[in-house]
């Protein structure tokens, strides 16, 4: 054995704490090299990453692929499994000859989903969907990506960061994410007791996958149970919704390299997701200089400061410092302490809208929203939280119903509203901004309409890939207005 300042190590130990030094240490030349920040610890932040150059709004601070990743359940039978998209109309998703459950959008998604892990998880398919069908579809998911991580690990795959050249992530990668799991053992003894629960559902999935001994994995790898405990606490505090252009989750991942990144209520980089390949893309929102942490949001902004610091205590364990939670008070105000009646009234009008079948049912939903608006909420200002979820439900109807000036006056509030929560380059404020470019177009105020559509494709720019569908259709319409008006 060796001596160490830890105390007694055997060699075998020393060696795999060698190469995982190295590893690490490529990992952070890789990020040093591509794109100009730097992986830091501290005590108080942890591993977090700061910049080694000055960036502007619209730059890429990070991208890297998912490790793994799977579909919200609920939208198996309408999206590929793969790459997310949706079908063109008049055309029906591939479903897979052997589990019939995986759904696929053509023969190389399919291939490609086969060659990575589903040659393995295609027996278990039918198992998982009979017996734990009607798990929640969070639970599922979990189950889901367990698996799937453990048979990445026994079938040796490892993920390229971008490229053939580029830094590979692992299963070491997942190991190095926090796991808070003792905090979690302690604090949330229900939610531990259920991931001990869908540790248990995958481990007999696994054990069905072992009995019948398909080639090309490594059984003396299979996580242990503890283990594959550990990923999964990992997940709670670390695994990324993955959401298209407008922002709508699809689907859970595992980004490793994200995860590296620290939290702020008031961040300075927001993430962009490359439609099919899943690539996470964290771009900067707002002048970073050299040595500034890079940050990102966990959570959604429009909420106060208690509701903020309570999610972020109750999944991350940590309290948030930014400037938004040292001095809460002005924000918190302008939210509103959302009243537990109030709130209810709203969710309920809301609920109408959502249930409304006809011309006539959407008019009475928004009938209801109306009189909350005037008579309950009018003392409130556009970023209160109940007054900003009715408009926008108002908006919604009225688009529904063809009202353009009670449209048109919604979707101003609720711009505002983002304004007085969002930072000035969010990409929720520039769709809004490009939904009520949109709206003032159709109602012929070309002027009008250009000059907001030109303030959202300034957002856009900076939150979204030249290429995404969103740049591209408020640059054509911008040109459209500006034709119109001269």
């Amino acid at each position: 054995k060796l001596r160490s300042p830890h105390g007694s190590l055997s060699v075998p130990v020393v060696l795999v704490v060698a190469v995982l030094m190295d590893k690490f240490q490529h990992r952070d030349a890789y990020l040093e090299r591509s794109f100009s920040v730097g992986v830091r610890s501290t005590e108080n932040k942890g591993s977090h990453l700061v910049a080694l150059k000055a960036f502007r709004p619209g730059d890429t601070v990070l991208r890297s692929r998912p490790y793994a990743f799977e579909i919200f359940p609920e939208l198996r039978e309408e999206r590929c499994n793969e790459c997310f998209r949706r079908p063109a109309e008049g055309i029906s998703l591939l479903r897979c000859s052997s589990c019939k459950i995986t759904r696929y959008c053509g023969k190389e998604c399919q291939a490609r989903a086969w060659k990575r892990s589903h040659k393995y998880e295609c027996s278990l398919q039918r198992e998982l969907e009979d017996r734990f069908g009607s798990l929640p579809s969070s639970v599922y998911i979990d189950v889901t990506i367990i698996i799937r991580i453990a048979i990445l690990l026994m079938s040796g795959k490892a993920v390229n960061a971008m490229s053939s050249d580029d830094y590979v992530q692992d299963h070491d990668d997942v190991k190095a994410m926090i796991d808070h799991m003792a905090q979690m053992r302690k604090s949330n003894a229900q939610e531990f007791a259920g991931n001990q629960e869908i540790v248990r559902i995958a481990e007999h999935l696994l054990d069905m996958l072992q009995a019948r001994s398909p080639k090309g994995l490594d059984w003396s790898l299979k996580p242990t149970e503890e283990e594959l405990l550990k990923v999964l606490c990992k997940f709670a505090c670390n695994n990324f919704s993955i959401w298209d252009d407008l922002i709508v989750s699809h689907g859970m991942g595992v980004y490793p390299l994200g995860a590296i990144l620290n939290h702020s209520c008031k961040p300075n980089c927001v993430i962009y997701y490359h439609p099919e390949t899943h690539e996470q893309e964290f771009r900067c929102i707002e002048d970073i200089q050299v040595g500034e942490d890079i940050c990102h949001s966990y959570i959604d902004l429009a909420a106060v400061s208690k509701t903020r610091k309570e999610k972020l205590q109750s999944t991350y364990y940590f309290d948030c410092d930014c400037q938004c939670c040292k001095f809460p008070e002005e924000l918190d105000n302008k939210l509103g302490a959302r009243d537990g009646k109030v709130t209810e009234k709203c969710d309920r009008a809301a609920e109408l809208l959502a249930a409304a079948g006809s011309r006539t049912e959407i008019e009475h939903a928004l009938s209801r929203l109306k009189d909350l608006d005037e008579n309950v909420l009018a003392d409130r200002g556009n970023v209160d939280l109940d007054r900003l979820s009715v408009k926008s439900k108002m908006l919604q109807a009225s688009i529904e119903l063809g009202m353009m000036d009670s449209a048109i006056r919604a979707c101003k509030q609720v711009v505002e509203g983002y304004r007085g929560i969002y930072p000035p380059l969010h990409p929720l404020l520039g769709l809004q901004l490009y939904t009520l470019g949109n709206l003032l177009f159709d109602d012929g105020r070309g002027e009008e309409a250009a000059d907001v559509l030109q303030e959202g494709q300034k957002i856009l720019l900076a939150t979204h890939d030249r290429r995404s569908t969103m740049v591209q259709g408020i640059t054509e319409l911008l040109a459209e207005a500006r034709k119109v008006h001269r």
